[in-house]
């Protein structure tokens, strides 16, 4: 995958410089960009989960033609199509935005460690990171993307069955992930056969488009190159608590809006997916009068006092769900959702060690959310 030179990007971690290289993919990742158009298809989502804005995006009709064009062998009533690409329903607080979460999205992401020039290599990652992961298994977060599953430490022997029944799923969804978690390889292949033929109609379809993105890379190159990069860095992408090495970078086209990212940290690596419609300048445009859907979410997770003592237990170290759950003496499966809600909203960061997820309170967005809420309060119409 033909990629810019790596960029060696100087950034200030908690008050120390570190290097960080940065590899920008001039290529999309195509079976991710396969998978969602897969979902779409399937599910009959609204096109809009799929459509960017701004300058870059790809028009409604050229995307429902792509979308239609390589998925239109896949029959959404197969047992096996079904089962990979069929949403799964999830009772969420807040609810969110964009496509659900399915078996193929869990399979792909949750083992995303780079992006590599060709199927078969970016299918080994997959395996190699999936077994590099200790058992047993512990579940500590879902989102629409995937689950988070770490090693259970010696002390935690719970059975996998009682880890996915905290699930907000129903039963039948707790035994399809049992039976990926224990044949990963195995539903990984029967995925990517799926995928591979939608993968390979689509690099020419999203060719041009591909092309015509490229001042937009050039533009995240220049970005990464500049001052404001250590910002972006530590508080956009929240990764000021990682210890990163490596990060990569690549545009997603579907869907376009927003990004998507992925942190390694015993492994020193992270991956970012940018959105078409993703600004290297929103940092600096100018806030509203009004609080964001984010804002707004954010603040109802601060309502809750057992939130709040969660922030405060993980704003000088990192802590796991059963840390907090012990330390805290809370319910598992309100944590669970708790940290869950929270990383979605910015409020916490996600790291993983020793393949183990733990947690950190984003100190810089719990500042910039209090200033907003003074901003908003004290805003006067003119």
């Amino acid at each position: 995958m033909p990629c810019y030179g790596g960029i060696i990007m100087i950034i200030n971690l908690q008050g120390r410089k570190a290097h960080v290289r940065v590899i920008i993919h001039q290529e999309p990742c195509l079976l991710l960009e396969a998978m969602e158009l897969a979902y779409s298809y399937v599910n009959k989502a609204p096109l809009e989960q799929l459509v960017a804005s701004g300058e870059f995006a790809i028009p409604e009709k050229d995307v429902l033609h792509i979308r239609d064009t390589v998925c239109r062998a896949l029959d959404p009533k197969d047992d096996m199509v079904r089962f990979f690409f069929q949403r799964i329903v999830v009772d969420r607080d807040p609810p969110a935005s964009g496509r659900d979460l399915c078996i193929a999205s869990h399979i792909l992401y949750f083992n995303l460690t780079g992006f590599f020039p060709d199927i078969e290599r970016q299918v080994q990652s997959f395996v190699d990171y999936w077994n590099s992961i200790p058992k047993p298994y512990i579940i500590t977060e879902m989102d629409r993307h995937c689950l988070s599953i770490d090693s259970a430490t010696s002390d935690q022997p719970v059975p996998l069955s009682r880890e996915l029944a905290k699930l907000p799923v129903s039963p039948s969804v707790q035994n399809q992930f049992m039976d990926v978690i224990y044949n990963y390889e195995q539903y990984l292949r029967w995925l990517v056969k799926l995928l591979t033929p939608i993968a390979e109609e689509l690099q020419p379809l999203l060719a041009p488009w591909v092309e015509r993105a490229r001042p937009l890379l050039d533009r995240w190159d220049a970005f990464f190159h500049g001052a404001n990069a250590n910002d972006f860095f530590t508080k956009r992408l929240g990764l000021n608590g990682m210890e990163c090495k490596t990060l990569e970078v690549a545009l997603r086209y579907f869907p376009g809006n927003g990004g998507y990212v992925k942190a390694l940290a015993p492994a020193g690596q992270a991956c970012f997916l940018v959105g078409l419609s993703l600004s290297t300048l929103e940092t600096d445009e100018k806030p509203g009068k009004e609080f964001t859907e984010k804002e707004n979410a954010s603040l109802r997770l601060l309502s809750s006092p057992d939130r709040v003592a969660m922030l405060q237990a993980m704003m000088h170290a990192p802590k796991g769900g059963q840390d907090l759950v012990r330390e805290l003496g809370l319910h598992s499966g309100a944590v669970f959702r708790d940290l869950n809600n929270m990383a979605r909203v910015g409020l916490i960061n996600r790291e993983v060690q020793e393949g183990r997820n733990i947690y950190r309170t984003n100190n810089a967005a719990v500042l910039r959310l209090s200033q907003r809420l003074v901003q908003v309060i004290g805003t006067e119409d003119s």
